[in-house]
């Protein structure tokens, strides 16, 4: 998968939760370079589940996300 991210010619949003033990900040870093119009953000505090620990956080930094590429 990692091979084809730079023919992706789309703004990505990457979001990793700063305690992630799964989504490792490396891994994550490496996504985002990847990518031609890649973004990270990580969120503080949260771990793997930041969909359900965190929501507010993740729409927050979607909402800000979409706003920059629209």
């Amino acid at each position: 998968m990692e091979d084809r991210l730079s023919r992706l010619p789309h703004s990505v949003l990457v979001v990793r939760g700063e305690k992630d033990p799964i989504c490792r900040e490396e891994w994550a870093v490496d996504i985002a370079k990847r990518l031609p119009r890649g973004q990270l953000v990580h969120i503080p505090g949260v771990a793997h589940t930041l969909v359900f620990t965190a929501a507010d956080a993740l729409a927050r930094v979607t909402k800000s996300f979409l706003t920059s590429v629209m």
